[in-house]
């Protein structure tokens, strides 16, 4: 075998394995988003019956937001497409500031830091790689 041939196999083999562990992934979102609406105290936030509403809703939402990065994580290692890496990033840094920010320097770099992937996205990104319209 000469080199060519060991590269195309190798790079098939990788991708084989890209699949597999997309498909790893999806199967933990669908049993993480079972576990969210089994466990989801749905009726106890709507009537009020959770002493803490915002501890609650926040858990939830974060687990929400965890489920679609791994999704859109998912859906970057089967079409390898670089709108996909930039809608991770989005999704983190969202979670990031929805979920953990205290202090108000997190929120100001988080908020910097969505302005500079808005820019980058816009400006960037080559229109032939686009799927979805700003």
């Amino acid at each position: 075998m000469d080199n060519k041939k060991i590269i195309k196999h190798f790079n098939t083999f990788v991708h084989i394995l890209e699949f597999i562990v997309a498909i790893f992934i999806i199967l933990i979102v669908i049993a993480g988003f079972i576990e969210i609406v089994l466990m989801c105290p749905l009726r106890d936030l709507i009537f009020g019956n959770v002493g803490n509403f915002q501890g609650a809703f926040q858990g939830i939402l974060s687990d929400v937001l965890l489920l679609i990065v791994g999704i859109e994580l998912a859906l970057l290692l089967i079409k390898r497409n670089p709108d996909y890496l930039i809608e991770i990033m989005l999704f983190v840094i969202a979670r990031k500031l929805l979920i953990n920010s205290d202090e108000i320097w997190e929120l100001a770099v988080g908020i910097l830091a969505l302005a500079a992937i808005f820019a980058v996205r816009k400006f960037l990104i080559c229109k032939s790689h686009t799927n979805n319209p700003m």
